[in-house]
Formats: structure tokens, sequence, C-alpha cells
């Protein structure tokens, strides 16, 4: 399969949009809250929300012949950040007790 036309290369779209709308967002912002574009950091953080996407995009949609639209997959991509931490949230709250994350536990 071509990569162009993969379900992978769509959500790799999607996070890539999602970059450009942050981009534009805080490009209005001004003050000590502005972006600094020059900061290895901003660029390290895109670069990790795209391989995100990549990978959410191989786990749905990797070597499986599955006819979705692409609008699903530009989808999944743009909300694979959300998808992964609310992934790690709900694990983490199976394994880890509510007093060591700063929560109250139930008693």
């Amino acid at each position: 399969m071509n990569f162009l036309q993969s379900p992978v290369y769509f959500c790799m779209l999607g996070a890539l949009a999602v970059q450009l709308l942050q981009i534009g967002e805080y490009s209005g912002i001004t003050g000590t809250k502005r972006v600094n574009y020059q900061t290895v950091q901003f660029y390290v953080f895109s670069f990790v929300a795209v391989l995100m996407a990549l990978i959410v995009g191989y786990v749905y949609f990797g070597d499986e012949l599955v006819v979705h639209s692409r609008m699903l997959y530009f989808q999944t991509g743009a909300s694979s950040p959300i998808i992964i931490r609310s992934l790690a949230e709900s694990v983490a709250a199976g394994i880890i007790p509510n007093k060591v994350r700063g929560r109250p536990g139930i008693r």
C-alpha cells in the first residue's frame, strides 16, 4: 500500500493540522505567555505529537485493509494525544493508588 494513501498518513496529517492550529492560536498571544518558536522544546513537542499520531494510526488501522473515510483517519490522528493521555491515566489509576498521586483515597 502506498504510504500517501494509507490510514497512517492521514493520522499524521491530523496531528500536523492540530500543531498548525496551535501555532496560529499561539501567534496571537503577547507578553510573558508568548510561545518561543526558537526553542528545541517547541519542536520536540510537535514531533512527539506527530509520532503519537503515527503510533495510534498504526495500532488502529495498521496492516489491515480497513475501508473507512479519510476523515476518520484524520480525526484519529488529531485526537491521538488525548487518546494516549486517557489510556495512560486509566492504566495509572488501576496501578497507582490515589493517595500516591496526590488525590485523597477512598477508605
